[in-house]
């Protein structure tokens, strides 16, 4: 199942969930009244030693994660996963360029680039934002 849902860094989707206010992470809200947004998860792909077999995927604590209005360079947002991989960010809707900054305890992980994920009034999307080795 991994190998189809992580054919891209970020695969978005819509939940149909309460308001992102109630869910740890959102106190801040450039978001407005925090109804819409994204939540998700940062993962890590590990390959086996022998590059045989599949991949497993971990969660990654502490990756930062930006949001950054597309055709900006200016980040709106950056959240950072919680203990479990898991981040929230309550924003205004719009369409987001959405990036996962290098890992400060290994710089050899880094996501793909970055990805697009568009937000509409009251709507709370969910991504996957996926890790993996770098050549090097």
């Amino acid at each position: 199942m991994f190998r189809r849902v992580f054919c891209w860094t970020i695969l978005a989707g819509t939940l149909a969930v309460g308001p992102l206010a109630l869910m740890p992470g959102f106190a801040q809200e450039p978001g407005g009244d925090g109804s819409s947004g994204v939540q998700g998860t940062v993962l890590l792909e590990q390959r086996p030693p022998s590059g045989r077999g599949r991949p497993t995927y971990v969660p990654v604590a502490g990756a930062v994660i930006d949001f950054a209005p597309l055709g900006t360079s200016r980040v709106a947002l950056r959240v950072q996963a919680d203990e479990e991989g898991n981040f929230a960010a309550p924003l205004a809707p719009g369409t987001y360029r959405v990036v996962g900054e290098p890992l400060a305890d290994n710089p050899r992980y880094r996501t793909s680039g970055w990805q697009v994920v568009r937000v509409r009034p009251g709507e709370v999307k969910t991504m996957y934002v996926l890790y993996t080795a770098t050549n090097g």
